[in-house]
């Protein structure tokens, strides 16, 4: 796989300065597929805007954590659980594409919606037919398929206005709650 070109200063301060496309596309799956697990049995009408995206192949990790980060502003969800469930699954990503980084890049994935098809197929293969969804969370993959209207990331940042300054990422520093419990949600 060919090397990303060092384009600019603020790019020589990027985490993906050096990094393979095949090592992005690794990590940007590891995360959608982390993410989707954490907000799998949780509520909130963002999650009906998140299952339309779609993103280019250059799209990071970081810069899904950011467009999904948005939504969830925009529709007024409380940060620290959703600031929670990103950093958790951008740790994931930083940790997992590196193991599985093979595997991950050849699940990458252009939709949400290609994500979910993703996650359903890997729980059958894993659970057996009768695993299911917690109810709450995303819809079902076949229910999306289809659907007209989908939402670019790259649109999405670029119209967020002033929700952009706001969207900051969670802090990848310090303690590892990974496996922390916590009941509010």
């Amino acid at each position: 796989m060919a090397r990303l070109e060092e384009k600019n200063d603020e790019e020589c301060s990027s985490p993906y300065l050096g990094w393979t496309l095949e090592d992005r596309l690794a990590e940007r799956t590891a995360f959608v597929a982390r993410f989707v697990v954490l907000r799998e049995g949780k509520r909130s009408r963002a999650h009906r805007k998140i299952e339309r995206m779609v993103w280019g192949v250059e799209t990071t990790a970081r810069d899904l954590a950011l467009a999904f980060k948005i939504v969830f502003l925009e529709n007024g969800d409380r940060s620290q659980p959703v600031d929670r469930d990103l950093r958790r699954a951008l740790l994931h990503a930083q940790r997992a594409h590196r193991f599985f980084r093979l595997e991950y890049a050849k699940r990458s994935t252009d939709s949400f919606v290609d994500a979910l098809v993703d996650y359903e197929r890997s729980n059958v293969l894993l659970f057996g037919s009768i695993a299911g969804q917690r109810p709450g969370g995303w819809r079902p993959a076949k229910e999306l398929i289809g659907e007209a209207e989908s939402l670019s990331i790259a649109h999405l940042l670029s119209s967020a206005g002033a929700l952009l300054a706001e969207a900051t990422l969670p802090n990848l520093e310090g303690e590892d709650d990974e496996d922390s419990t916590d009941s509010e949600d």
